[in-house]
């Protein structure tokens, strides 16, 4: 199972993402580099997917879904509601630090719908070398 767990974290598409809201948030709030339309809309957009993928890690092996488990598209929908709300109504009602933006609601829709359309797939089936050539060579002798 924990091979599993590594094949979901260490997928390219989700290595990305991190790795780019990380570098982002190092210029943004350490280098104080500013690239306005860039810090008012990649964390929203990048935030789905790697929540997203968080969450279908813990519904197959948390709660035992297995590997083959895809989240619905009425899960991730209730996800980027209850983001939106969360994020875009009530935070800013809470604290003037948070702004309310629509433009933010389209990044997380759009984020969810990549993630719903590209990376909600079953875990494939990684079979090492020396499998693959065992495999071979059974299926040879049984010839």
């Amino acid at each position: 199972m924990s091979d599993e767990i590594g094949a979901m974290l260490l997928r390219p598409w989700f290595l990305g993402a991190v790795g780019l809201a990380l570098i982002h948030q190092i210029l943004q709030k350490i280098l104080g580099v500013h690239v306005p339309i860039v810090d008012s809309y990649l964390d929203p957009l990048l935030f789905l997917p790697i929540l997203l993928q968080l969450i279908l890690l813990e519904r197959r092996f948390v709660f035992g879904k297995g590997s083959q488990y895809v989240l619905s598209w009425y899960h991730i929908f209730g996800v980027v509601v209850s983001v939106s709300v969360l994020v875009e109504l009530l935070f800013p009602v809470w604290s003037s630090l948070f702004t309310a933006d629509y433009r933010d609601v389209i990044c997380y829709l759009v984020g969810g719908t990549a993630f719903g359309v590209f990376f909600n797939v079953p875990n494939r089936t990684f079979r090492s070398i020396k499998e693959m050539e065992t495999g071979a060579l059974l299926s040879n002798k049984k010839q």
